[in-house]
């Protein structure tokens, strides 16, 4: 890919945690080519992309980008070369997440309650999970485990409920060690 030939104009975005939405944070020009497997999280299965080569601009893992109304998350930045910063980006949609989180209070005489708290609303990316064996025993239910790959800034726990785009999921595991984003295995179950 050229350096030189920056032609495609991007939008540098930042999720912020208060709106719960990814806000533009620049604009910059950058050279674009398309590629077919992108690892945001390993955890999930590879998703489509682009590897984007533009100026140092401060994105980090986990920053977006809107590049011909399409939105992508950064997965991988290459600082290597002096000027410039070679991005791999995974293209993905942004799915409006509303979170609840159930505690066990202490009640009315010291009984053991369920106090449910609404959680601040946020966008993620809801991934199928990477996996690596089939289950192999019959069900009456059907379970369904995603991974949900979300900003730094949104915090979910395990057992918290979550519904993506109207679909109501659970966390099951939350993996929180990376520094650019959080992502939760969630799961769904039905009447098979």
């Amino acid at each position: 890919m050229n350096p030189g030939k920056m032609d495609k104009w991007l939008t540098v975005t930042a999720f912020d945690a208060t709106a719960g939405v990814y806000k533009k944070v620049r604009n910059a020009y950058g050279a674009y080519q398309y590629k077919s497997r992108v690892v945001l999280s390993p955890h999930s299965a590879a998703l489509p992309g682009a590897e984007i080569i533009t100026r140092r601009i401060g994105t980090v893992r986990g920053s977006g980008l809107t590049i011909g109304g399409k939105d992508y998350i950064v997965a991988d930045v290459d600082d290597t070369d002096r000027g410039n910063l070679t991005l791999t980006a995974a293209a993905v949609r942004l799915l409006s997440c509303k979170g609840t989180r159930t505690e066990s209070v202490t009640g009315t005489l010291n009984r053991a309650e369920n106090k449910k708290t609404a959680l601040p609303d946020f966008v993620a990316v809801l991934s199928e999970k990477y996996i690596a064996h089939d289950q192999q025993a019959a069900n009456a239910e059907l379970r369904t485990e995603q991974v949900l790959i979300t900003a730094k800034a949104v915090d979910l726990r395990s057992g918290d409920d979550v519904t993506v785009d109207g679909v109501a999921y659970t966390v099951m595991t939350a993996h929180t060690a990376d520094d650019g984003l959080n992502e939760y295995i969630v799961l769904r179950v039905e009447d098979a």
